[in-house]
C-alpha cells in the first residue's frame, strides 16, 4: 500500500516509474509512454488498499490495525524507526529499493522579501548556524533522523535494532525536470487505482442556512478533486433514507449532474445517521464484491452529519457489527462530524470499525475537510 495525492508528485510515484521503466538515471517522458512502464505502474497501484494525506497516517494505522489491514507502505525511515516506541504487532522493518530512493530533505532559505529586514536575516542566519551545531545534529540522530553534518557517526536509533540499515540506500534518485514531472502526473491519474465510492450526506432541519451551503460547497469540492475515472453515488438522509443518486462516473458530465443534485438539496427533517450508512454500506458492498472478480477499486463511503441520530431503526451496536472484525474491510467507511453538534466520538467509533478514518470540521473548515477526504482515494 502508498501513499499518494493527485495535487502533486510524491517520491512513491517517482520511484514507481524508475522502477518500471528499470532506470536509476534520467527519468525521461518517453519512458512513461513505454507500455511496460505504465503496465508496471498498474500493477503496483492495483495493490493500494486507499491513498491518504500524510504518511504518518499510514504508520499509525499499521500499528493500530496491524497486517491484516495493511502490510506495507511508503514512509519516512524516522517513522519506522518511532514504531518501536509503539509497541507495534509485529517489527516494522524499513525496505530500500534497489533501485535507490531520495532523501527527503528541507532546504532553508532565507526569503527576499520586503518584510525581511537585517534584522530578520541576522536572525535567521543566527538561527540557521545553531541547527548545524553538532549538540542539535546529535539530538536530530537520536529522534531517528539522520545528521547533516557528515562528521557525526550514525549510531541508535539508526540501525537494524530499530528496523533500519544506516548502509542503505545504495543509490539516490534524481528529480526529472519538470515536463518529466507533469507528464508523471498525468500517467499516474490514468493507471491509479479507481474508486467507487459513496456520499452519504446530512440533510436535516439543523443543516438549514449557511452550514447547508458551505457543507454543499465542500461536497462538490469533493467531486471536483477525484478523477473522472472514478465513480460515485449519492444519498442523501434526513429522517429517512432518501433513494441514491448513481453510481455515476464522473467524466462526461456525470460530475456536473451530480453537483446539481447537491445544488438542489433543502434541509428539512430529523436524523436517520445509522440506517443511512447502512443503507450505503449495503449498496456499494454488493458493487465491491463483483468489482472484486473483475477489477480491483477502492470502495468507501463518505458521511457528514451534523448531529447525533435520532430516528434510525437500527443502533450504533448493530451498525457495527456490519463491519468485519478481521482482516480487511472490504469497504471503508470515512467520517466528518461537521459543527458543534455532532458526535465525534460515534462518527470516530464507526470510522474505526470500518477500518476508514474521521475528521472534523465546522463552516469555516468543511470545504478543506472534504478536500483532504478526497485525498484518500
Amino acid at each position: 500500500m502508498g501513499e499518494s495525492c493527485a495535487h502533486a508528485i510524491r517520491n512513491q510515484q517517482l520511484a514507481e516509474a524508475y522502477a518500471g521503466a528499470k532506470k536509476t538515471r534520467g527519468l525521461s517522458a518517453a519512458d512513461l509512454d513505454n507500455p511496460n512502464t505504465r503496465k508496471f505502474l498498474e500493477s503496483v497501484e492495483g495493490t493500494i488498499v486507499h491513498y491518504g494525506t500524510s504518511t504518518g497516517f499510514f504508520m499509525d494505522k499499521m500499528i493500530s490495525r496491524g497486517p491484516g489491514y495493511m502490510s506495507a507502505t511508503v514512509s519516512y525511515e524516522n517513522l519506522v524507526i518511532e514504531s518501536y516506541q509503539k509497541n507495534p504487532p509485529q517489527p516494522i522493518i524499513a525496505i530500500y529499493p534497489k533501485e535507490g530512493t531520495f532523501w527527503s530533505d528541507h532546504p532553508y532559505s532565507i526569503l527576499d522579501a520586503d518584510w525581511v529586514g537585517k534584522d530578520e536575516r541576522e536572525g535567521a542566519t543566527i538561527f540557521l548556524k545553531f541547527l548545524k551545531e553538532r549538540p542539535q545534529q546529535e539530538r536530530a540522530l537520536a529522534l531517528g533522523f539522520r545528521p547533516g553534518d557528515a562528521s557525526v557517526a550514525m549510531a541508535s536509533p539508526v540501525d537494524a535494532a530499530h528496523g533500519v540499515d544506516p548502509k542503505q540506500p545504495q543509490n539516490l534518485l534524481e528529480v526529472p525536470d519538470a515536463g518529466t514531472l507533469e507528464k508523471l502526473l498525468d500517467v499516474w491519474k490514468q493507471t491509479k487505482k479507481t474508486t467507487d465510492v459513496v456520499m452519504v450526506f446530512d440533510k436535516s432541519g439543523s443543516m438549514n442556512g449557511r452550514p447547508l451551503e458551505e457543507a454543499k460547497r465542500g461536497a462538490k469540492n469533493f467531486l471536483d478533486v477525484l478523477s473522472d475515472r472514478d465513480e460515485v453515488t449519492l444519498v442523501f438522509f434526513d429522517h429517512v433514507v432518501h433513494p441514491p443518486v448513481g453510481p455515476t462516473k464522473l467524466g462526461g458530465g456525470g460530475r456536473e449532474q451530480l453537483a446539481r443534485r447537491v445544488d438542489g438539496v433543502i434541509a428539512d427533517g430529523g436524523t436517520s445517521l445509522y440506517d443511512a450508512i447502512d443503507f450505503a454500506y449495503g449498496e456499494i458492498t454488493k458493487r465491491a464484491a463483483r468489482a472484486s472478480r473483475v477489477k480491483g477499486q477502492i470502495h468507501a463511503i463518505v458521511v457528514m452529519t451534523d448531529g447525533n441520530d435520532e430516528n434510525s431503526k437500527m443502533a450504533l451496536a448493530q451498525l457495527k457489527q456490519r463491519f468485519p472484525t478481521e482482516g480487511d474491510a472490504p469497504v471503508k467507511v470515512f467520517t466528518i462530524a461537521y459543527g458543534q453538534a455532532a458526535n465525534p466520538q460515534v462518527l470516530d467509533e464507526i470510522a474505526e470499525a470500518a477500518k476508514g478514518s474521521s475528521a472534523r470540521g465546522s463552516v469555516e473548515t468543511i470545504n478543506r475537510v472534504y478536500a483532504d477526504m478526497a485525498a484518500f482515494f
